[in-house]
């Protein structure tokens, strides 16, 4: 399956000569890619709901990796500071004295 699928991107790209052995894979995907969009013309519904289930599908395969990835992870670290309480447990005087201090003037030294 491999070789089939490089010798479509092959054909899709134009990146590369295809070879004479790819001759049956392309003629094959593409008489394959043909006939869904008959169906699809003809009568929609026919592809409309595999389309829905495959994605549905899809959809919940994806959701469950995620889960089982996010499950795996570490511990988040916090991105909050470090606990607050030390800082305002400090001694009101020394605040009072400390807003004291800023309020005055600053004297010059004398001569």
């Amino acid at each position: 399956m491999t070789g089939v699928g490089r010798s479509i991107g092959a054909a899709i790209s134009g990146n590369r000569p295809l070879e004479d052995f790819e001759l049956l894979p392309i003629v094959t995907v593409g008489l394959l890619l043909g006939a869904v969009a008959i169906v699809g013309f003809i009568a929609p519904r026919l592809l409309a709901w595999p389309l829905a289930v495959l994605t549905a599908w899809t959809a919940m395969t994806f959701l469950v990796e995620a889960w089982a990835v996010w499950r795996r992870r570490p511990p988040a670290v916090s991105a909050r500071p470090a606990d607050p309480a030390p800082a305002l447990q400090r001694r009101p005087e020394k605040v009072a004295g400390e807003i004291e201090e800023a309020a005055q003037p600053a004297q010059s030294p004398k001569p």
